[in-house]
């Protein structure tokens, strides 16, 4: 079996010891930038099965970093942050299946959502396909695309 493989956008370098130690122990394939412009470089060939990345960010932020990624590719990702609840609906919303876990965190709560949303698009290999299918013309299409792909999956 493959292992799965996360991108981690994290400008703090605590945060990425921990976040690899905790990964790496249970088996995931990391990918760590601390910035998004390396972010939106390295998910070319990195092709992540998820997204974690901070909002405060050097340069271009959490929030504009993973707008121009979910622009090509349908990844689910997870907002690691100590930004407002308030501040992440409104953003999320614009994005589409982007989960928010505050800073500081609690280690088995992270694990299960990640292991949770990488495991929901194990599910449906479909999903994966169209996901990288760059003929399409935006992230839209590959979201209504997926959108009834999961309509026709069993609940789990």
């Amino acid at each position: 079996m493959e292992k799965k493989r996360i991108l981690i956008v994290e400008d703090d370098p605590d945060t990425c010891l921990l976040l690899s130690q905790l990964f790496q122990k249970v088996g995931y394939d990391l990918t760590i930038t601390d910035n998004g412009q390396d972010a939106i470089v390295n998910i070319k060939t990195v092709v992540p099965d998820l997204v974690i990345f901070d909002v405060n960010l050097p340069g271009m932020d959490g929030w504009e970093t993973f707008a121009r990624i979910r622009q090509d590719y349908a990844v689910p990702a997870i907002c690691l942050s100590a930004a407002s609840l308030g501040q992440f609906t409104f953003q999320a919303q614009k994005l589409g299946e982007v989960e928010y876990i505050h800073k500081p965190f609690y280690n088995d709560e992270l694990l299960a959502r990640v292991d949770a949303l990488v495991n929901r698009t194990a599910v449906a290999p479909a999903y994966q396909e169209m996901a990288w299918d760059k003929s399409k013309p935006s992230a839209q299409g590959v979201r209504d695309q997926v959108s009834e792909v999961r309509k026709s999956l069993p609940d789990l």
